[in-house]
């Protein structure tokens, strides 16, 4: 049997003699038996019966055209259990079952699988390398007679193709070795053999291997040892010199110079291997072609791209390369809608035709292609057609289960949001999505990544290259390209790579680099908790956002979304006329005629932004680039540029052993670490304890207030803190402001005390999610419009009176004051859409199941209303202040409960994120009246002062108003009366002023010298 013959690759002399006893007899008896095997070999008939790999093998692809998967894999799979062996393990012919087995799992989504079985193929290439010397090939290539059984119709060729003529079975020399016995001594001989092979079908197969390969493990391939090891053995190149197989060694060769980044070589490497003997076109020609325009894509040429994938097809077809036709013709339409051709991909609906008797993975490929081709630019109707064909052609197959019917699923949620169904637009694209997370080669890609920086066997600066290369957001081409996968990864958390990266930023000596990655984490971590991580809200800023607030590049992507969908534009049109309407009337709708009136246009609002959102998800899916204006990129010599000489910016980032602090000024920055953060947070703790924060509604001794237990724990945090910072930090310092993290959001740094008084008294503070967010975002101050207010209660069991005097503060100090009555049945998102500023006077907890679920408004006294994440739809806000002065956060149990400080980044994050810039809220509340007058106080300076100006100053007015302790509901009051002030931090430490504003109507900088 062929299997028993244990071929071997050859070198040296052509036939071995290996002895385990010498014998001076044995020589010419050896010499015979060698003469006869090496001038034997098998007829012509007998070579096509025994070439590997096998008829099993060629058998197995009608599964594979046929979109059965599966089936494909166990027929591959069987095969394989018939392949060659030898006690060097499996031979050649195994390149091509383990090659194949991977493809079906390609196809079908599994990426890792597939991954394994390449490079078991590349890994058999190596062993083998000298193979094709072995092999009797002709010496030249003649034209080829063959007549095409199906002449390509969608395209003609603009190269001068003449087919060659190389045969499908050759014969390689391999060693059989035998056992030689006479009279007592015994020998091994190994004589050589011509044996039939599928040379053609291996280096096919070896080369889908390496292009897919390089595909999947995207800017990883270059940093694994395979690679390295491949582009070796290539390099050497291993076959005969100056043989027409040298264009194999080519095309393999320039595969793996495009893994390891060298375009330029692989791109010469590769257009020499479209033809071999310098003339002919084989059947390595359309990979040749394919990944020519894989290079040129990756250079951004998507007209060129397209013409030599429109060749690659053409070559497929030529050669009955079903599965490369489909492929070529998928990507000839990416780069005929990357190029910003919005008509119908001309070769389709001819290779459509030519399909239906050849292939149905093929034809169920065309009809996917063709239906998101109308689905992009914008023909429902015929997009819908051809999703129906495509469900027919995949019916009962694996395919429906796999990349294309993934495709077909997200072309069908487009449609269904182009038809205005939302409902089932989303589940759609829920099902796109959830294969995609499996699918995706960018989430493996970044896995890969991480696998290698974290072995600690590279250097920093390849780790450095390799999350630069996978954490990068999608990119413009990405979006043009990719958009599924584009959306899959931005929904994905990779927080850990991140976090790794920073810490390979801080062994390289580079902080402001690593500090530039945490703002990249935490816009990640806000993002990935949004809709379609983020893309919406992206849509809905650069196309409903003041255009100051916009970047360039955001104002060329809102001209050119402007252009492509003039029905989303004349909504908007009308959207703006109501609101101005709106601004006229009262804030809630009366209950008589005029009232009615005014509801029916809150409802055509209500209506008008519903069809606006159904259009924006329409967008989301389309391959079109968006700018990310919030929260915009860190750039620290941005943010630098934009300090004024006397502010300074204290970032910090909180992991599981350490705290790392960057301080910026417009001259310089420093970098220091604090070396236990689980002290530090266990010091906080404390501090919160002894402020009187034991529970939320604890009531807190009089004696508490009076004392000040609360500064040791607080010099400890403070000295701990910037122990190890410059000595003069605080030079010419005078506006402060902080970028919490973690458990660092409980942490009033205006109570911090220095070397001359504590922060708070020394400096305006404010506190920002984000070090990207300090430059501000370009928006010109807004003058004072109107104010919404809404009053349930503070505390539990807070009186009616106490609600009722507030607020009559409120309507003598504030002007164009709305009171939000209870109930009301406008949608809050249209509430805070119609005012400048909104004072929340009610118990807020920022928590719910998700991070933006919480309800920041009430409808009725049982305290249901629409959450945050309402908020973002449309129409855009233009509540330019939120003041929540009864806020819950984990403070107020010193972190009993846990506290992870994401209850203030997200619910912060998400004000902002509708366009708010000054929020007000508490870590703790105190449930005190005297709320009311600070919020008064502090609305006052807001026209006049830019916003942390005006918090300095207040809540310096405030620290200095005497203290009722009988009218403080959560203080016990004192057997007498002790005439005291507001002093204790306990009153006024939980405020905190979160602001991107940076000036108000007053220079910056006025009246700034505490």
């Amino acid at each position: 049997m062929i299997a028993d013959r244990r071929p071997r690759s050859v070198r040296g002399s052509s036939v071995r003699l290996l002895l385990l006893m010498w014998h001076p007899f044995l020589w010419a008896a050896l010499m015979v038996v060698a003469m006869v095997a090496v001038t034997s070999r098998p007829a012509v008939g007998q070579q096509q019966s025994v070439a590997v790999p096998k008829g099993d093998y060629f058998l197995a692809f009608s599964f594979l055209y046929d979109g059965d998967f599966d089936r494909g894999a166990r027929a591959f799979q069987s095969a394989a259990r018939g392949g060659i062996r030898s006690t060097d393990g499996r031979w050649i012919d195994s390149i091509c079952y383990a090659t194949m087995m991977g493809e079906c799992m390609y196809r079908k989504g599994e990426l890792n699988l597939a991954l394994e079985q390449y490079e078991t193929a590349l890994k058999l290439f190596l062993v083998h390398q000298n193979w094709m010397r072995q092999v009797e090939f002709p010496l030249a290539v003649e034209p080829s007679r063959r007549t095409l059984r199906r002449p390509v119709t969608w395209g003609s060729s603009q190269r001068q193709i003449v087919i060659g003529s190389i045969p499908n079975t050759v014969s390689i020399s391999q060693a059989l070795y035998s056992t030689l016995k006479i009279g007592k001594q015994t020998g091994v001989v190994a004589t050589q053999q011509l044996f039939p092979i599928h040379a053609k079908e291996i280096v096919r197969c070896t080369t889908l291997a390496l292009r897919r390969r390089r595909e999947i493990m995207g800017p990883t391939c270059r940093y694994s040892p395979l690679t390295v090891q491949l582009l070796n053995a290539l390099g050497r190149r291993p076959t005969a010199v100056n043989h027409w197989t040298q264009s194999w060694i080519d095309l393999q060769l320039g595969i793996v110079l495009a893994s390891v980044g060298k375009d330029k070589e692989a791109t010469a490497m590769l257009q020499r291997s479209v033809v071999v003997a310098g003339r002919f076109d084989h059947e390595l020609t359309p990979m040749a072609l394919m990944e020519l325009g894989h290079l040129a894509l990756q250079e951004n040429k998507y007209d060129e791209a397209g013409k030599l994938f429109l060749e690659a097809s053409i070559s497929a077809g030529i050669f009955e390369q079903h599965d490369v036709v489909e492929e070529a013709l998928n990507w000839g339409l990416k780069s005929h809608l990357a190029a910003g051709k919005r008509g119908l991909y001309a070769p389709l609906p001819l290779a459509l035709q030519w399909s239906r008797t050849t292939s149905r993975m093929l034809e169920a490929g065309l009809y996917v292609a063709g239906a998101e081709n109308y689905a992009v630019v914008g023909e429902t109707a015929k997009a819908t057609t051809m999703i129906q064909s495509a469900q027919q052609a995949m019916r009962r197959r694996d395919m429906s289960r796999g990349d294309l019917g993934a495709r077909l699923t997200y072309a069908s949620a487009l449609v269904q949001f182009q038809q205005g169904n939302l409902a089932p637009g989303r589940k759609l694209l829920l099902q796109a999505l959830a294969y995609q997370q499996k699918a995706s080669a960018r989430l493996l890609q970044l896995k890969l990544a991480h696998a290698i920086a974290v072995t600690g066997k590279t250097t920093t600066g390849v780790a450095n290259e390799l999350y630069a290369a996978t954490l990068i957001p999608p990119t413009e081409k990405d979006w043009r390209l990719r958009p599924c996968d584009s959306l899959t990864y931005m929904m994905t958390p990779h927080q850990l790579p991140l976090q790794h990266w920073f810490e390979v930023q801080i062994r390289r000596k580079e902080p402001e680099a690593a500090f530039e990655i945490v703002d990249q984490l935490r816009r990640h971590r806000f993002t990935s908790n949004l809709e379609l991580g983020g893309r919406l809200l992206a849509l809905r800023w650069t196309l409903e956002a003041p255009r100051e607030a916009l970047s360039e590049d955001a104002r060329t992507h809102r001209k050119l979304l402007e252009a492509n969908y003039p029905k989303y534009v004349a909504h908007s049109i009308d959207s703006k006329a109501i609101r101005d309407k709106l601004m006229e009337l009262p804030l809630i709708p009366a209950k008589d005629d005029a009232g009615q009136d005014h509801l029916e246009l809150l409802t055509r609002l209500h209506k008008l932004s519903g069809i606006q959102e159904v259009m924006l998800r329409e967008m989301a899916l389309r391959p079109q680039p968006t700018e990310s204006a919030f929260p915009p990129v860190c750039d620290v010599n941005q943010i630098r540029e934009s300090l004024s000489e006397d502010e300074m910016v204290l970032s910090f980032y909180v992991t599981n052993q350490k705290i790392y602090a960057l301080a910026l000024r417009k001259t310089r920055s420093d970098h220091w670490v604090i070396g236990s953060s689980s002290k530090v947070q266990s010091e906080l703790k404390d501090g919160l304890r002894q402020i009187g924060n034991i529970d939320k509604d604890a009531p807190v001794e009089f004696e508490t207030v009076i004392a000040e237990a609360w500064k040791e724990p607080f010099t400890d945090l403070s000295s701990q803190l910037f122990a190890d910072a410059p000595d003069a930090l605080w030079d010419g310092v005078k506006r402060l402001v902080v970028v919490p993290d973690g458990f660092l959001w409980y942490l009033p740094f205006e109570m911090l005390p220095l070397k001359d008084g504590l922060i708070g008294s020394r400096y305006p503070v404010r506190y920002l999610p984000m070090l990207s967010l300090t430059a501000g975002d370009g928006r010109e101050v807004q003058a004072s419009g109107r104010t919404a207010v809404i009053e349930t209660e503070l505390i539990a069991g807070e009186t009616e009176e106490t609600g009722i005097a507030g607020t009559d503060q409120f309507k003598v100090r504030i002007p164009r004051l709305s009171h939000l009555p209870l109930p009301h049945i406008v949608p809050s998102n249209l509430i805070v859409a119609n005012c400048n500023r909104l004072i929340v006077m009610s118990d807020v907890v920022g928590q719910g199941k998700r991070p933006f679920q919480w309800i920041p408004i009430t409808q009725d006294r049982a305290k249901k209303g629409d959450p945050l994440e309402a908020w973002f739809a449309l129409p855009w806000s233009s509540c330019d202040q939120v003041l929540l002065p009864a806020f819950h956060t984990a403070a107020e149990d010193a972190m009993r409960r846990g506290g992870t400080g994401n209850e203030i980044f997200f619910s912060v994050c998400g004000l902002m994120a509708t366009g708010t810039r000054t929020i007000l809220l508490t870590r703790w509340r105190t449930g005190s009246p005297t709320a009311y007058p600070l919020i008064c106080e502090f609305t006052d300076r807001l026209t006049k002062q830019a916003p942390d100006q005006a918090w300095f100053e207040s809540a310096e007015w405030f620290r200095n108003q005497p203290l009722d302790a009988e009218k403080e509901p959560r203080l016990k009051s004192p057997d007498a009366k002790l005439p005291t002030t507001m002093k204790h931090p306990f009153f006024w430490g939980g405020y905190m002023l979160i602001d991107s504003q940076r000036n108000g109507p007053a220079a910056a900088g006025d009246a700034l010298n505490p």
